[in-house]
């Protein structure tokens, strides 16, 4: 008798571990990250901004919360979503849904600017 409650007990035990570890996992796979290219088309039903990153495309959700400005890193401004444009350079940051960047800040300019040595 003492055996199967020890033997139940270690099995639930084993199994709120099991849902304690899985809802971890669904908090970790809500990662922070960035997304950067050209704009390749804005829809506002959807609320997505899609983006060419090399060779690829790349959608970017965005909401009211969402902060854009434009301008450069060191130079920019407060701006609105109104403004972006396709084919202008696009850097935004935020937390990933599987594939899909959901932004919580967005920097945007007409063309990316590269170094010259």
């Amino acid at each position: 008798m003492r055996r199967r409650i020890l033997t139940a007990l270690a099995l639930c035990l084993g199994v709120g571990t099991v849902a304690a570890g899985s809802a971890a996992a669904q908090e970790k796979k809500a990662q922070q990250g960035h997304l950067t290219g050209m704009v390749q088309g804005i829809n506002k039903q959807t609320s997505t901004i899609t983006v060419r990153t090399g060779n690829m495309k790349r959608d970017i959700i965005y909401n009211s919360e969402t902060k854009f400005l434009y301008g450069t890193e060191k130079k920019n401004k407060p701006s609105s979503l109104d403004e972006l444009k396709d084919g202008w350079y696009l850097n935004c940051k935020g937390t990933f849904e599987g594939v899909k960047l959901v932004a919580t800040g967005c920097r945007f300019r007409e063309e990316q600017r590269t170094t010259q040595q």
